[in-house]
C-alpha cells in the first residue's frame, strides 16, 4: 500500500496524543475500537517528510490512546526491523513479504485470528520500505567500488516498522519474542531460478530471509514511562516514538522514489 492508498480505513475520533497535557477520561468522545483514522496529510504525498513523519507518528500514538481511554491497559510499542539475502528480493516486493509475516504473527498471538471477532486484538503495525541508499556514509567524495555496490537500493532492501501490541497480549509477545527470528527465515520467498522455467514453473521457493530484530526493550521502556508518569511522560513517549518513526521512514526524503514505489503498509487494513 502507498502513500495514496488506504481510502477505505474508516475515519473515527482521534483519542487525545500523548503530546496533549490532558488524560484521557469517560467523558471523551466514544472510539470505535480497533478503527483507524487515516492522517490526512497521508492524501497529499507532495507534503515535507517532516509532516509525513508527525502523521505517522500520530497515527500510532492514537492507538495507545485508544487503549488507554477504554481502560484496556497499556500496549507495546515495539519497533521491528526485518532484512533478507542480498540481492534475493526486489525492493518493490519486501512490504509483502512484511505482510506474509505479520499474517504469521497474528496467528502466533491470537487463536482463530482470521475471525471478526478478534479483529480488535489484532497488533497494529506500520510498515516502512528501506534500503542502504539511506545510510549517512554514502555521500563520501571517493566511495569504494564495494560501498557504492552493497549501497545500491537493490542489493540489500529491508523493512522497519513499529507494532502496536494489545495490552492483553504484551506478555504473550514477549514469550515468543525470541522465536521471531526464526518464523521470519521459515517463510520461503518466490524467486526465479534457472531451471524453473524449463519445468513449467517461472518460480522456485527460496528461503532467503534473513534476520529479524525485535527492540522489546524499547517497548517496555516506553510502556514503564507511561505507566509512572501517565500525564507527565506524554511529550517524552510521543517524541521517542517519533524518532524511531522518522528513522524507519526516511527513504521518504527521497522524492524521486515516491511516484510509483510503495513506500510503506498499514495493517490490518481495515
Amino acid at each position: 500500500m502507498s502513500s495514496g492508498q488506504a481510502a477505505h480505513v474508516p475515519l473515527v475520533p482521534l483519542a487525545p496524543s500523548f503530546s496533549s497535557p490532558q488524560r484521557p477520561t469517560a467523558a471523551l468522545a466514544p472510539i470505535v475500537p480497533f478503527a483507524f483514522r487515516r492522517p490526512s496529510v497521508l492524501n497529499h504525498p507532495a507534503d515535507s517528510h517532516t509532516r509525513l513523519v508527525d502523521s505517522f507518528t500520530d497515527w500510532i500514538v492514537q492507538r495507545v490512546d485508544e487503549f488507554v481511554a477504554l481502560n484496556q491497559g497499556l500496549p507495546l510499542v515495539v519497533p521491528l526491523t526485518v532484512t533478507f539475502a542480498p540481492n534475493s528480493t526486489r525492493p518493490d516486493r519486501v512490504l509483502r513479504e512484511y505482510e506474509r509475516f505479520y499474517a504469521r504473527l497474528c496467528r502466533l498471538l491470537v487463536n482463530n485470528h482470521e475471525r471478526r471477532s478478534k479483529r480488535h486484538l489484532l497488533p497494529f503495525a506500520l510498515a516502512f520500505r528501506d534500503d542502504p541508499s539511506t545510510r549517512p556514509g554514502k555521500h563520501r567524495d571517493r566511495p569504494s567500488a564495494f560501498a557504492v555496490f552493497s549501497c545500491h537500493p537493490t542489493v540489500a532492501p529491508h523493512v522497519h516498522s513499529l507494532v502496536v501490541v494489545h495490552p492483553t497480549l504484551a506478555d504473550r509477545f514477549l514469550s515468543i519474542v525470541g522465536a521471531l527470528e526464526a518464523t521470519w527465515r521459515r517463510i520461503p520467498v518466490r524467486a526465479a531460478g534457472p531451471t524453473s522455467s524449463a519445468l513449467g514453473c517461472p518460480y522456485r521457493p527460496t528461503y532467503s530471509n534473513r534476520t529479524l530484530h525485535a527492540d522489546h526493550a524499547f517497548a517496555l521502556a516506553i510502556r514503564e514511562l507511561m505507566r509512572a508518569d501517565p500525564v507527565g511522560s506524554r511529550s517524552l513517549v510521543r517524541a521517542r516514538i517519533r524518532r524511531v518513526v522518522d528513522y524507519s521512514a526516511k527513504l521518504g526524503r527521497r522524492r524521486a522514489v515516491t511516484g510509483d514505489a510503495d513506500l510503506f503498509t498499514v495493517r490490518p487494513t481495515s
